[in-house]
């Protein structure tokens, strides 16, 4: 780009230190260099707050530009806990008074099928592609059909309970093509879906379903997730921007209540092993190996008030059969 800028380019540009930079890319080492400074200015939030923590390191005593909040009262405890220990190193938590709140609060949604229990944290199962076809994710732009249909099925049989705010709901995905899809879907079904209308749609824009990236900041007492991704490659081919620890970060912690996840358990669960323990560069599958192990722990666990940490319920089970 540098180079073809070099005959394209007028003179104003150059006035403003194109003629530099057309000398630095001739040294590899030095446009190297310019483009890690332009990284930390676009960035320029978390360049401030990490080096301020490497100041910190050197000088104890030294006085902080910023301060890390560790203690939050939004989400259930069970994801912050998950949230935390994959992304934050266990160093968020959840205040005293957040937690007794959710132990005495009602549960804010109700599934009609009866497969999907009142769980903090819910995966619903579709066939991994290298068992069973019919469930994997589609090309050029990421959606995936499958995934789509079970969504649907479950806010289909979804209800909110009654008495106090209204329950707010988002159906999220971090692929574009699957969130114009699941929206357009939920529009052209409102006849069937006209109990929606007792939810509160999360986003500003008034829509049911988006993508994480225009979903941060804000928040839901259930999230819906659709993963997307389910094929037969391995590592970052496979998983996209699945793997980015900010995206999944995000992701994972927009849920106040109940956090439902769909998508092909196997196939994660493949992804993890790949890159879990072997000696493999971990890189490729990002934060998914972390994030199974921790799911995993909270199988066989229950929280105070009885139901299960986290679930994994059959996609073909809560369909009736059609997967």
């Amino acid at each position: 780009v540098l180079k073809s800028s070099e005959t394209l380019a007028g003179s104003l540009f150059r006035d403003h230190g194109l003629e530099e930079l057309l000398e630095a890319s001739a040294d590899e080492n030095r446009l190297a260099r310019l483009c890690a400074k332009a990284r930390d200015l676009v960035r320029m939030f978390e360049t401030l707050v990490l080096r301020d923590e490497e100041r910190n390191v050197r000088h104890p005593d030294a006085a902080r530009l910023s301060v890390e909040l560790t203690e939050q009262r939004r989400m259930h405890p069970v994801i912050c806990d998950v949230v935390s220990n994959v992304f934050y190193a266990s160093r968020l938590s959840t205040s005293d008074a957040a937690r007794k709140n959710f132990e005495r609060e009602r549960f804010p949604v109700r599934h009609l099928s009866g497969h999907i229990p009142d769980a903090p944290i819910v995966w619903v199962d579709l066939p991994y592609v290298q068992v069973e076809k019919g469930a994997g994710d589609l090309t050029p732009t990421y959606h995936n059909p499958a995934e789509r249909n079970v969504v649907l099925t479950i806010v289909e049989q979804m209800r909110p309970i009654k008495g106090g705010r209204p329950t707010s709901l988002a159906i999220l995905s971090p692929y574009l093509q699957q969130a114009e899809r699941l929206e357009n879907a939920i529009r052209d079904r409102m006849g069937a879906l006209e109990h929606l209308a007792e939810f509160k749609t999360a986003a500003t824009s008034g829509a049911w379903a988006g993508t994480v990236d225009g979903f941060q900041g804000s928040e839901a007492d259930v999230v819906m997730v659709s993963l997307v991704r389910n094929n037969g490659e391995f590592g970052r081919p496979a998983l996209g921007f699945v793997s980015d620890p900010r995206r999944m970060g995000v992701l994972l912690s927009r849920a106040r209540r109940q956090l439902i996840l769909v998508g092909s358990y196997d196939f994660f669960r493949a992804q993890a092993r790949r890159f879990t323990g072997t000696g493999n560069d971990q890189s490729g599958a990002g934060c998914i190996p972390d994030l199974m192990e921790e799911l995993r722990r909270l199988h066989q666990e229950k929280t105070s008030s009885g139901p299960p940490k986290f679930v994994v319920v059959s996609a073909s089970v809560l369909m009736g059969g059609q997967s």
